[in-house]
């Protein structure tokens, strides 16, 4: 069966950014994707818990609640630099807005 060229490219435009977030290092307790767990994820985690509750960005145990849970995976890992602060995420995010 043969794909058209537009569907094959349409199929990979679908796979890229799910390589792209596949490719970022492990981070705990870095919900704002950052490559670096500092007081912004606290005070962020806050907010989320504070004002939504469910999950969140800051859900970083997945168990479908911003709650102290997470808090801890932030707190445990305060002050850890992930990849020298660049991750395949954050430099995706940086092209993403460059020009702004």
């Amino acid at each position: 069966m043969r794909h058209s060229a537009a569907a094959v490219a349409a199929g990979e435009a679908r796979r890229r950014p799910d390589a792209i977030l596949a490719s970022a290092p492990d981070c705990p307790g870095d919900g704002n994707i950052d490559s670096v767990v500092n007081q912004q994820d606290v005070d962020d985690w806050r907010f989320y818990s504070q004002s939504y509750g469910l999950s969140t960005v800051y859900d970083l145990n997945l168990d479908g609640i911003t709650d102290a849970g997470d808090e801890a995976i932030i707190e445990q890992n305060v002050g850890v630099v992930c990849a020298n602060g660049q991750t395949a995420t954050a430099g995706f995010r940086a092209a993403l807005y460059k020009g702004r």
